[in-house]
């Protein structure tokens, strides 16, 4: 018998959004979210409470949002205003090696302990815009 597991990306974007992924997970077609742990409302207690039936799972972001770290920790990972760069301008400051891989690694770290904190361990991961899968930051 084949399944089909169907998953909502973006939790915590904000509260219209978990509120719509809330209903897909009440009503039993969503079986799976991934958060995003640097945004405002990832914290949501109708989801931990539901963690017995779901799986949950960490988004990881760089391009989207502010990072859970301050700005100036990763000064190459944010434009003026301290959030992320959007997709287009980090993808392109990559390969121009302007971004610091160590500030990645940082700020990757620092959003793993923020959804731990909220969530414990996240049954998976992916990406926010799939960014892990720019071979620059692949082995990171």
């Amino acid at each position: 018998m084949n399944k089909l597991i169907i998953t909502a990306d973006d939790f915590g974007m904000c509260k219209d959004v978990n509120d719509a992924i809330m209903d897909c997970v009440d009503s039993g077609v969503i079986k799976s979210v991934n958060v995003l742990p640097n945004m405002p409302d990832a914290y949501d207690a109708r989801l931990i409470e539901r963690h017995d039936s779901i799986s949950i799972g960490l988004h990881w972001t760089l391009t989207t949002g502010r990072p859970v770290l301050d700005a100036s920790l990763v000064p190459s990972l944010v434009g003026t205003t301290g959030d992320f760069l959007d997709s287009q301008v980090f993808r392109a400051a990559i390969k121009k090696r302007q971004i610091n891989r160590s500030e990645i690694k940082q700020e990757l770290i620092a959003q793993y302990d923020r959804f731990v904190s909220i969530y414990g361990k996240p049954d998976y991961w992916t990406s926010h815009e799939n960014i892990h899968t720019n071979m620059r930051l692949f082995h990171l």
